[in-house]
C-alpha cells in the first residue's frame, strides 16, 4: 500500500489507482487503466509454471521458468525411479 499526495491531499493505505483511458487517434481504446500495488508480491521465476506471467513486488513483468511434465519424463530402470524437477499434471 502506498501514501500519495495529489493536489495537496494525502491518500492513505493506496493499492490501486484507477485513470480514465482517452480515446486515441480513433483507437477505440477507452476505458480505465489500472496500477497495483505489487511490493508484497512474493513471486519469482522459480515459482511460476513456465508460459506463465505476473508483476513482481517492483512492478516488472517475471516470466516462469517451471517446466510442465508428464509421465513420459519419468525413466525407470530398474530399482530406480527418474523424475527430472518440474510440475507434473
Amino acid at each position: 500500500m502506498y501514501n500519495l499526495w495529489i493536489n495537496g491531499t494525502l491518500y492513505s493505505s493506496v493499492g490501486q489507482i484507477q485513470l480514465p483511458r482517452a480515446n486515441s487517434a480513433g483507437t477505440g481504446q477507452s476505458g480505465t487503466a489500472n496500477f497495483y500495488d505489487t511490493s508484497d508480491s512474493t513471486a519469482d521465476p522459480s515459482t511460476i509454471l513456465s508460459g506463465y506471467m505476473c508483476r513482481g513486488d517492483d512492478g516488472d513483468w517475471l516470466t516462469g521458468s517451471i517446466p510442465t511434465k508428464s509421465a513420459t519424463d519419468v525413466t525407470i530402470a530398474g530399482p530406480s525411479v527418474t523424475t527430472p524437477s518440474g510440475y507434473y499434471s
